[in-house]
């Protein structure tokens, strides 16, 4: 999914969880974390705004509880 400075993820908890969002780039080096707390069961949001980076692909990774996702991410100009 390209995106430019801005992408909003949309993920649904089927238990109350502690949720933990990181980016890396391609060198595997964390270029952003931010833990969310603990999250009610359900349907949530979470925008990553980074006007910062360059060009390239990242990946985000969603930690809750011992489930783990990791997304690719195409940041255009």
């Amino acid at each position: 999914n390209p995106f430019k400075s801005r992408t909003t993820f949309k993920y649904e908890l089927v238990e109350l969880s502690e949720v933990t969002f990181r980016f890396y780039d391609v060198n595997n080096k964390i270029i952003f974390e931010k833990n969310e707390g603990l999250k009610p069961k359900g349907i949530h949001t979470f925008t990553f705004l980074e006007e910062n980076l360059k060009s390239g692909i990242y990946f985000c990774e969603m930690i809750s509880g011992k489930w783990r996702s990791t997304k690719t991410m195409v940041k255009i100009e």
